[in-house]
């Protein structure tokens, strides 16, 4: 196939297919085509034709990206407060220290169990355990309560816009729920 529009056409009509007909079409033709194929008229007949098919299949999983006009407003720039899920609270990079701080003593605890070290050391780590324990409460409570407080600007934020599509008729009310 030495003419490259011949080629170009042929090529076209497999961009009408779905993503699973273009695969199985592929699948197909290479069991049959196991070895070097001698007739002229049979398509894909060579390397560079699978890899225009695989390119045709490519570009239906992963479309080209159209291009962002020129003259597009920019996007809007958010001002109010900084987003925080309320419903995420991820400890610091300090509380997660303490927390690692104490898996170890527990381990070394476990170990020296095992070892049937003496009941002072033992004891030792449970005393370190227990002061680091009470640690990680405190700093958890203070931690979550900053959480908190950061995150009710945003609550306030959504309560206000559900309150305001509801008074402006932007949702319907069951008639069951009026009045109520």
């Amino acid at each position: 196939m030495s003419n490259p529009d011949e080629r170009r056409s042929r090529l076209e009509r497999f961009n009408d297919l779905s993503f699973g007909e273009l695969r199985k079409f592929i699948d197909e033709t290479l069991e049959r085509s196991s070895g070097a194929v001698s007739d002229a008229d049979f398509f894909p007949s060579s390397k560079q034709d699978f890899i225009d098919l695989w390119k045709i299949l490519d570009e239906k999983i992963h479309p080209p990206r159209k291009e962002v006009p020129s003259d597009a407003p920019p996007p809007p720039v958010y001002e109010g407060p900084p987003y925080v899920p309320y419903w995420v609270f991820e400890p610091s990079d300090e509380l997660d220290s303490m927390h690692e701080r104490l898996d170890r003593l527990e381990d070394q605890r476990d170990e020296a169990i095992a070892a049937s070290s003496s009941g002072r050391y033992i004891s030792f780590l449970e005393d370190q355990m227990g002061e680091l324990e009470r640690q990680i409460d405190g700093r958890t409570s203070e931690e979550r309560r900053e959480h908190r407080e950061s995150a009710r600007p945003n609550m306030r934020m959504l309560g206000r816009r559900i309150r305001s599509v509801f008074e402006n008729g932007g949702c319907r009310q069951d008639k069951n729920s009026r009045g109520a």
